[in-house]
């Protein structure tokens, strides 16, 4: 497991006191908005803004503007022969002595002879000599002192009142008296804000922040001390990079991890460019976490690489910390089986344990953490004989300091009875997991006890109560979708769900309960993505809607840390003790589960409920429905007419086979249904999502000569009426947004004539079409139609787009819109591809629509040539248009050009319903 809280930068280096008198920001110029320049190094920071300096201070300047223009930075009006460094980012980084300077200029010449200019005046800075005095006698653990040196300065009024307020702030809180420090903080910031001290007010801002976060648990609160740190002044770096830093973390504790990752990812970058390593460091530790919550598990790997990297700018706590996420995120790719290969995690545990034991001991108990993750790696490496020493060695080092360490103990033990071959004892040690987690209402580990008893039940031959088992944790898999933002291990119920829903689909299949395992493949593969759409409404959240949500998250996160301290050494208590407190507790928490469950509501009111499956089709409708599902071993295939069920194990050892050997695998088992079916719905699943089963080879002809093909994404209940108030369909066309495309403005004109007087049609093209346009026009037609330039991009998908003028349509986008369009059709490159990685159903640009509302979306899986897209959407608007159904018309239209060119690739559309 990684560290479960990362603490605040503003703690680290400064024996826990004040702030390191480091600025960085952004200052808008005088002169033309292109010419950018940040600085850092200021001992202070008044308003105009005045940079107060030490007669030695040296600042760092980063300055962005254009190529080939020439810099010139003046002190005093005496130009500074500096030259620029080397620098990681774009723009050209200084560092200027000021030697009690008034102020620094900064000139940027450019060839057509326009100048800009940009100034910042400086200010000798009061030496504030009881600060260094009282931060001393902190660190020496001396607080009465400390405080009595801050009350001094505080009465003797000889220097603002602010800076003695923070420092009794800290001290308060360091001794317990949060009100006290939460008091003297608020009365810092209103001195800070009086006397236009920028500098302080983010300094304390971003304590507070701490304090109201990690010590009382007011997240509302604390959002309301960020937003009152102004957007865009001319401050110092806790304008820019605190605010920037602690919104990142905010929002990974409401769960919104989108915003969490741009926000880290501004704040490290700002660091970055003015070479703050600090800062840079604390930014980047709490992105690689968000990351590895994702599940971007390489993502984390290469942050933690390049970190690692840094060498000397690092403790050996961070040097271990850092090894330590490294073997954790291999550890999370083998427990999810993804196949990806992040060699053996204990090499990079083994150099965290050494750096927590030989230079950051102080950290004793991060020695436990990594202990037990090389635990796990042995484990997973078939080495249980090493496992056990490492739990020997952590009973040797005394009581667990935490909850969540005596879980996986717990696990830990258990598995090496299964591989001991003592699935009795097993049980037994899964069953104490189950009641202390239950005890203290730690989801995460609940669903991994269940998960454990299935497996130690199916060992001790007993597959009856394994399937309950597995059933059970499947149910806490459904209510972990729904909490997963809430609580921490996130990345444990992504990682594990996959071996539980095999593992089940395996015994229900073998107890010959067919549909049971049918709805358990579904709900497999659209789990996913309904979460993700809940994610996506978080950031959308109305003032008063994200108020609620706060307080929701806040109190939940107050109980369940009130529970870990009050459960600490439960693990001790016999098991009816537990029981009964497991009860007690329950009841304490009813309220605040529904006033949870309440707010979750807010980011389900178009989701569908998770656990709700369409019916199937309908009794001699001539529809089948085809899903496939990966077992422990192997893959099972379902076939589904209204009659009846059939599930077969797949005949192939791997789908990923050559295409043309892929329909005696997945298509022969049911040929019997195929043969009297008319329309098929496919729910693929992992790798068979890239599959054109459309066009795999059915009695040597493409199966889509022989029925509709239509992808079906499994989302019940998320279509939305399209009213025509005037009798009229309004169709929106979008073509060449870049100017670029003469077949795609043919495209637009075929597609215009194709649509009959039913219709109104709107056409944005070239410099008309953009985002603002757009995304206003979008929840009001039935028809949207775009062909352009399509972008698959970002990790998982999540940056695609279609390319607009000045910007895009992205996936974000279209999952907000009030209503999407009833029809879409993509005819761009990659416009239906989703990512390669994700185990189950995923999402793409095609998939956006479906979920935001749209009922079918014909789209694209990979590059298509201009040619093959105008024959194709001519041929599909002349049938559709002419009243054929959307799947009856794509069919006729890939048929026919595959007829007239062969070489055409017409497989390269497909049509996704909800």
């Amino acid at each position: 497991m990684t560290l479960r809280s990362i603490e605040p930068f503003i703690w680290r280096r400064t024996g826990g006191l004040l702030l390191a008198a480091v600025a960085a920001a952004s200052c808008r110029p005088e002169t033309p908005a292109s010419l950018r320049v940040e600085y850092a190094g200021c001992r202070n920071v008044l308003a105009g803004p005045i940079c107060l300096v030490a007669a030695d201070t040296e600042l760092t300047l980063w300055i962005e503007t254009d190529v080939d223009a020439e810099i010139a930075i003046a002190v005093d009006g005496v130009r500074s022969e500096t030259e620029p460094e080397a620098s990681e980012t774009l723009g050209r980084r200084y560092r200027i002595a000021t030697d009690g300077a008034r102020q620094l200029t900064v000139t940027a010449s450019r060839p057509d002879a326009t100048d800009a200019t940009w100034h910042l005046a400086l200010d000798i800075a009061d030496e504030l000599l009881w600060r260094d005095e009282v931060s001393a006698k902190v660190r020496a653990g001396e607080l009465e002192r400390a405080r009595e040196l801050a009350t001094a300065a505080l009465e003797a009024e000889a220097t603002a009142a602010g800076l003695p307020l923070g420092s009794l702030a800290r001290i308060a809180m360091l001794q317990g008296d949060l009100q006290a420090a939460e008091d003297l903080f608020r009365r810092a910031l209103s001195s800070h804000r009086d006397r236009g001290g920028l500098f302080d007010f983010t300094r304390d801002a971003g304590a507070l922040f701490y304090l109201l976060v990690y010590r009382r648990h007011d997240l509302a609160a604390a959002r309301d001390v960020l937003e009152g740190i102004p957007e865009g002044w001319d401050g110092p770096a806790e304008s820019v990079y605190v605010r920037d830093y602690y919104r990142g973390l905010l929002a990974a504790l409401t769960g919104d991890l989108r915003t969490a990752l741009r926000s880290l990812e501004a704040a490290a970058e700002q660091a970055r460019r003015l070479a703050l390593v600090q800062r840079r460091l604390a930014a980047e530790q709490v992105l690689l976490r968000q990351l590895q919550n994702l599940g971007r598990r390489r993502e984390a790997e290469a942050l933690a690489d390049r970190l690692l990297a840094g060498g000397d700018d690092l403790h050996a706590c961070e040097r271990g910390e850092l090894l330590n996420n490294l073997g954790w995120t291999a550890l999370l790719a083998l427990e999810s089986r993804s196949g990806e290969d992040f060699g053996d995690p204990a090499p990079a545990l083994e150099q965290a344990l050494s750096e927590f034991t030989d230079g950051c001991p102080q950290l004793g108990h991060e020695q436990i953490n990594v202990r037990l993750n090389l635990a796990l790696a042995h484990l997973y490496a078939g080495r249980p004989a090493a496992a056990a020493r490492e739990l020997e060695e952590i009973h040797r080092l005394g009581t667990l300091p935490e909850l969540r360490m005596s879980l996986w103990k717990l696990e830990i033990e258990a598995r090496l009875e299964l591989v001991g071959g003592r699935p009795a004892d097993a049980l037994e040690r899964y069953d104490e997991m189950a009641a202390l987690a239950a005890a203290s209402l730690t989801p995460a580990a609940e669903l991994r006890a269940a998960l454990g008893r299935g497996r130690a039940l199916e060992a001790a031959g007993d597959s009856v109560a394994a399937l309950d088992a597995y059933g059970d944790a499947e149910r806490r898999l459904d209510e972990a979708v729904r909490r997963v933002p809430l609580t921490e291990g996130r990345e444990l119920f992504l990682a594990q769900r996959q071996e539980g829903i095999r593992r089940y689909l395996e015994l229900l299949l073998q107890a010959g309960r067919r549909e049971e395992a049918f709805a358990v493949a579904r709900r497999s593969r659209s789990r996913i993505l309904r979460g993700v759409l809940r994610q996506e409404r978080l950031e959308r959240l109305s003032p008063e809607e994200q108020q609620r949500w706060d307080r929701a998250v806040s109190a939940y996160r107050r109980d369940r840390d009130e529970l870990d301290d009050a459960a600490g050494g439960d693990w001790r208590l016999p098991r009816p003790r537990l029981r009964r407190l497991e009860a007690e507790r329950q009841a304490t928490h009813r309220d605040l589960l529904r006033q949870l469950d309440d707010a979750l509501a807010m980011l389900d009111r178009r989701a569908p409920d998770p656990g709700s499956l369409a019916p199937p089709p309908e009794a001699g409708s001539g529809e089948l429905l085809l899903l496939y599902h990966p077992l422990g071993s192997g893959w099972v295939g379902f076939a589904h007419d209204g009659r009846r069920l059939i599930a077969e194990r797949l005949r192939c050892d791997s789908v990923e086979r050559p295409v043309e050997l892929l329909a005696d695998c997945l298509l022969v088992p049911f040929a019997e249904q195929l043969e009297s079916s008319s329309r098929l719905r496919i729910l693929p699943y992992g790798p068979l999502r890239q599959t054109d089963f459309h066009a795999l080879l059915w009695k040597g002809e493409p199966l889509l000569a022989a029925a509709e093909v239509i992808y079906d994404l499994d989302l019940p209940g998320i279509r939305q009426p399209h009213p025509a108030a005037d009798g009229l369909r309004d169709a929106l066309l979008i073509a060449d947004t870049a100017g670029d495309l003469p077949a795609a403005r043919r495209e637009a004109n075929a597609v215009a004539k194709a649509l009959t007087a039913d219709w109104r049609v709107r056409r944005l093209q070239g410099d008309d079409a953009r985002g603002d346009a757009v995304r206003s026009l979008l929840p009001r037609v039935s028809l949207l139609h775009y062909a352009g330039h399509a972008a698959y991009e970002g990790d998982g998908g999540w940056r695609s787009a279609l390319r607009l003028a000045g910007g895009g349509l992205t996936v974000g986008d279209v999952l907000l819109l009030e209503r999407a369009p009833r029809w879409v059709v993509l005819s761009g490159c990659e416009t239906g591809r989703t990512t390669e990685l994700a185990a189950a159903e995923a999402i793409g640009l095609a998939h956006a629509f479906v979920a935001a509302g749209s009922e079918s979306v014909v789209a694209t899986t990979r590059p298509v040539s201009d040619r093959d897209a105008l024959r194709l959407t001519q041929s599909f608007y002349h049938r559709w248009a002419g009243g054929t159904p959307p799947a009856a018309a794509l069919r006729q239209a890939q048929l026919e050009l595959r007829g007239v060119d062969p070489a055409a690739d017409w497989a390269a559309f497909r049509l996704l319903e909800p």
